[in-house]
């Protein structure tokens, strides 16, 4: 099956305890691109940074990242997640502290 062929229905997709993980399944999630709607990613201490791709989970509602410690960054299209209601992140303190406001 060739990849553009794939279409899924994927509405919510948890990604937990994946010490080795350093990227998420692009051909899986945007294949889901139009459903998808929960995204969870836990205790994955080598991911760095959500792909560019990620802008265009258009049904995403809510995205939970939590104890993903080498997380620096969120795309800059993020802003564009026009159905996005709830963000959490929570024990990424790389990320934590470059979201801090100026003083």
């Amino acid at each position: 099956m060739e990849p553009q062929n794939l279409h899924l229905s994927l509405k919510k997709f948890v990604i937990r305890d994946t010490p080795n993980l350093r990227g998420l399944p692009r051909l899986l999630l945007e294949a889901s691109a139009s459903h998808l709607e929960f995204i969870q990613m836990q205790s994955c201490p080598e991911f760095e940074a959500l792909p560019n791709w990620f802008q265009n989970l258009t049904s995403l509602q809510r995205l939970k990242i939590i104890d993903c410690p080498k997380l620096s960054c969120l795309p800059d299209g993020v802003q564009r997640l026009a159905s996005l209601s709830h963000l959490k992140i929570q024990s990424c303190p790389t990320l934590s502290y470059k979201c801090q406001p100026e003083t």
